[in-house]
């Protein structure tokens, strides 16, 4: 697609309104602008500009310092969760080692798993409750 093209592909679309909207496509992997769900060359690797509409995906250095607080919040959110079920149902005779060998394969699989979709939020986040104005 030609950069013309994708000017002219820009100033016809209507940027969404709605914050559920911007929230939704984050969640389900999709760019925060359009909706398109290609924003990813490979599992841990972002594109640089959204394919449909040009959107720059990084601002700049550090840009992806927030989608790595939702990752962190995601997953000491699910460890301390699981603890508190942990410790609640086990009183007064807590399992270490068994609560850790649950706990553990929480604390390495799950931020492996949110990572493309963290990105996508945080790209969401940025774009519908930070700047109204994207380059």
């Amino acid at each position: 697609m030609s950069r013309i093209e994708v000017i002219f592909k820009f100033m016809s679309y209507e940027f969404p309104t709605s914050r559920a909207t911007f929230i939704w496509r984050g969640i389900t992997h999709a760019c925060p602008r359009c909706g398109n769900r290609k924003t990813h060359t490979k599992y841990f690797s972002i594109k640089k500009n959204c394919e449909e509409c040009g959107l720059k995906f990084e601002k700049e250095h550090g840009y992806w310092t927030g989608a790595l607080a939702i990752n962190f919040i995601i997953t000491g959110g699910l460890i301390a969760l699981g603890l508190l079920i942990g410790l609640v149902s086990t009183a007064p005779d807590i399992p270490v080692i068994p609560l850790m060998a649950i706990l553990l394969p929480i604390a390495i699989i799950v931020p492996i798993v949110s990572y493309p979709f963290t990105h996508t939020v945080w790209m969401a986040i940025d774009h519908g409750f930070l700047s109204r104005l994207d380059n």
